[in-house]
């Protein structure tokens, strides 16, 4: 029986220790970042920044849709229009990474209260073959320098078992402050409150 379990696919394998995690393993870690920012040095990383989807390359459409799908894609563009920017990380002429911000004046709810000069980051992914290189902290850095006078603060979230994510942001400087269940999108943004967790 055991050894028929262990054929599975890993595709099969994957989505049921995702399930799994989603059920079992959904608190999020919350973290915070202070000021000040300093400039990020890494020229061989280069970084751009778009507030319309219509803006956005079509090598970085691809690279998108090539990597995850044409689903996220489609998020990618839903984001945009709820105000949020889309940050790509290339390296070697490469889409490297790819995350949003969003200020916190267009937040109506978070894990905790936002001022509105505030930042939080989400949608965060850097493409397995650039993993391992420090492509996500120099994201956070650069886009922290760029976007934040020292007194407004930075933030982001992940599922505590995103230990990638979690090194990725304290790297960067982060520091956790609180554990808290996951909430919805649709409570973050529209103030939907008939769910707020997943």
């Amino acid at each position: 029986m055991l050894s028929h379990i262990l054929k599975f696919p890993y595709r099969v394998w994957n989505r049921v220790i995702w399930a799994y995690r989603g059920r079992f393993q959904s608190d999020h870690h919350v973290f915070v970042r202070n000021g000040p920012y300093p400039v990020e040095t890494r020229p061989e990383i280069k970084f751009f920044r778009f507030a319309h989807f219509a803006d956005v390359p079509a090598f970085v459409r691809e690279a998108i849709v090539e990597n995850q799908g044409h689903g996220a894609l489609e998020t990618d563009a839903r984001e945009l229009k709820d105000h949020s920017l889309m940050w790509v990380a290339m390296f070697d002429d490469t889409v490297a990474g790819v995350l949003h911000s969003r200020r916190g004046k267009h937040f109506l709810n978070w894990f905790v209260p936002l001022r509105d000069e505030d930042i939080v980051f989400f949608r965060v992914r850097t493409y397995p073959q650039f993993r391992g290189r420090g492509i996500c902290p120099s994201m956070y850095r650069y886009i922290m320098h760029q976007e934040l006078p020292d007194d407004a603060r930075a933030f982001a979230d992940c599922a505590i078992y995103n230990k990638s994510s979690r090194r990725s942001l304290e790297k960067a400087g982060f520091q956790t402050i609180a554990i808290a269940k996951p909430i919805t999108r649709e409570w973050a943004l529209k103030g939907k409150t008939d769910s707020r967790v997943r």
